[in-house]
């Protein structure tokens, strides 16, 4: 029998490095989406109140994207954010002019109503 030691290579043991880098977030991207998605959801209910939210998560989103452009970062959740928005403005402005032809035409078929009698 043939008796083989093996010998184990000492390998110096060196510490980790433990500095992490954070990924740049697209912060102002998720403060869009947050005021842009929450002024749609209010602007079913009342358009008066959402629409103001809206207009301030398109400009935050807007804003984003060029922030997030200056830095080399990626710009997809201000994107979103303005995309919402946008799409917020153009529901509250047509939910305004829908809801004020509409009071127009009530008032206007009361009064006749009235005067029939």
């Amino acid at each position: 029998m043939e008796n083989t030691t093996h010998q184990q290579e000492e390998v110096p043991v060196t510490q980790a490095d433990t500095h992490v880098t954070a990924e740049p977030n697209d912060t102002m991207g998720i403060v869009s989406i947050g005021l842009s998605g929450f002024g749609v959801l209010i602007m079913l209910l009342i358009p008066i109140f959402g629409f103001p939210l809206s207009v301030a998560g398109f400009i935050v989103g807007l804003v984003g994207v060029s922030k997030a452009k200056t830095a080399g970062h990626k710009q997809t959740l201000s994107k979103i954010g303005w995309i919402i928005g946008l799409a917020g403005m153009i529901t509250g402005v047509l939910l305004i002019i829908v809801g004020t032809i509409y009071f127009l035409l009530m008032t206007d078929a009361y009064s006749e109503a009235g005067k029939i009698r």
